[in-house]
């Protein structure tokens, strides 16, 4: 859990009570303090032990002995990063960020207004469902009314930043505008989808008079399969406050249904095929599905070396034919 002290300080906590370890908070609220829903004992912004009921059942043991547990987090270019594990050291955002700190950075995501959250629960892994964020080739086929409609299927540019990276699609007003002279080409809405490695995609659009920024937070569910995707829409800080937020409202509404019901959709159908097929299925990653191939391989590098994804033909990062 993460809160944010009366100084502005950010801070991060693991969610159990230091009495029996409950679940300390259940729903995110302002306020200077937690306390636990099952016995009452109640902690600070700075994590120590406040009050507990019945405190001369503890005789003997100090409440300096009793504070909640620290995990080390940070912020940055408006985005907070936690590492769970509270002997983890300092969190080292230059080495996990790399060159994409600028990339974050220009997208001003510390001024932005937020504007509406949601959450979609899906019956498949959180990989699976970050692979539907990562390539148009199934544009057309998956969402011929809705995504399909505006973008063109199996089109889209690719930049690596090292475990992280950005994809754009292309929208098919471009061919329409590509037939026009140059001085007659109206300026083309802007959209671009990036990975903050390993679970947060990061969607920024046009819409209304400015762009959007959608966060999808995609984590593991409590059980081998399932998942959860936290979603976040946010206007620019420039748009004036008095502005109604309904085209954003309606953006988020729009992004949530496409995923929830057409993305996570066919990941659940899939998952369900993976559970129940013979032992040995696999996945087959063409050329055009890039990305996803460099970000299953940095998951599994990560998680244990002997497992690398066996890649076929692919693209590399110049845009040519390789092979690994």
């Amino acid at each position: 859990m993460v809160v944010r002290s009366r100084s502005g300080e950010i801070r991060a906590f693991l969610n159990m009570c230091s009495h029996r370890g409950s679940r300390l908070i259940e729903q995110c609220h302002p306020g200077p303090r937690m306390t636990c829903p099952f016995h009452g004992w109640t902690f600070n912004l700075d994590g120590q032990l406040i009050a507990m009921p019945g405190a001369r059942s503890f005789t003997g043991i100090g409440r300096d002995e009793l504070s909640l547990k620290e995990v080390p987090a940070t912020e940055q270019d408006g985005l907070i990063f936690v590492l769970a594990d509270p002997d983890a050291g300092d969190v080292d955002l230059a080495s996990h960020l790399g060159p994409f700190a600028a990339e974050l950075a220009q997208l001003e995501l510390g001024d932005a207004q937020p504007i509406k959250h949601s959450r979609i629960d899906a019956d498949a892994n959180w990989k699976y469902c970050v692979d539907t964020f990562g390539e148009s080739y199934h544009v057309a086929t998956l969402h011929p009314d809705t995504v399909g409609r505006s973008a063109v299927n199996d089109t889209m540019v690719f930049e690596p930043f090292g475990l992280h990276h950005r994809i754009g699609y292309a929208p098919k007003r471009m061919a329409e505008q590509a037939k026009l002279a140059p001085t007659s080409r109206a300026p083309l809405p802007f959209s671009a989808v990036h990975l903050l490695f390993p679970n947060t995609v990061i969607h920024v659009t046009s819409v209304g008079p400015g762009h959007a920024t959608l966060i999808y937070r995609v984590f593991p569910g409590a059980q081998v399969g399932r998942s959860f995707t936290m979603v976040s829409t946010y206007r620019n800080g420039d748009v004036p406050r008095q502005e109604p937020p309904s085209a954003w409202e309606e953006l988020h509404d729009y992004q949530v249904h496409v995923v929830g019901s057409e993305d996570y959709r066919v990941a659940a159908a899939a998952q369900v095929n993976f559970e129940q097929a013979p032992a040995g299925p696999r996945v087959v990653y063409g050329a055009n599905e890039l990305s996803i191939q460099r970000f299953e391989t940095n998951v599994a590098t990560l998680v244990e070396p002997s497992l690398r994804c066996r890649s076929g033909p692919h693209l590399n990062e110049r845009g040519t034919d390789d092979a690994a």
